[in-house]
């Protein structure tokens, strides 16, 4: 079984500054426009700010769904990392598989009428929002890592909570 990595925060320490939407924007696009931006900084309320970028589904024997349908297969998912790999020539700006993405982390980029999918930085070492986070709020893992560690730590804080 291959497993997936993708961009995961830690909502304890993101601050919401939002550099990594301009990191983003930076490598890709050579400008700091966050609404290109292929990471979104999200503020739930006064307490809550969490940075979400796509978590490459993965479905053993399926294809992510944002893939399933595009009606031009202009999107397929990388065999090696799973990354949603994006052929511009073939892409009409339809939009489906903004509709189609379970998370919603899927934007268009109205200036070049594509999807805007986060695909790790390519082949950069590590994810320029990652390295941009000024508080080591973000990391690349597996969906399996990162739920591991999310139930480690809610155990620690009922524990800590009882004690």
């Amino acid at each position: 079984m291959t497993l997936y990595k993708s961009i995961y925060c830690d909502m304890d320490k993101c601050i919401g500054c939002r550099a990594c939407e301009l990191a983003c924007t930076e490598h890709h696009y050579k400008n700091y426009s966050p609404r290109r931006s292929r990471i979104r900084g999200v503020h739930l309320g006064e307490e809550i700010r969490v940075a979400m970028a796509c978590r490459l589904c993965y479905r053993p024997g399926e294809k992510a769904p944002c893939v399933l349908s595009c009606p031009k297969d202009a999107l397929r998912q990388s065999l090696v990392d799973g990354t949603i790999l994006l052929e511009d020539e073939k892409c009409t700006g339809c939009g489906w598989c903004i509709l189609a993405c379970d998370m919603g982390l899927i934007t268009f980029d109205a200036v070049q009428n594509v999807p805007n999918i986060c695909n790790l930085c390519g082949e950069e070492e590590e994810p320029r929002c990652v390295k941009a986070c000024l508080v080591d709020a973000l990391t690349v893992t597996t969906e399996d890592l990162f739920s591991g560690k999310s139930r480690a730590k809610s155990v620690t804080d009922l524990i800590a909570k009882a004690g």
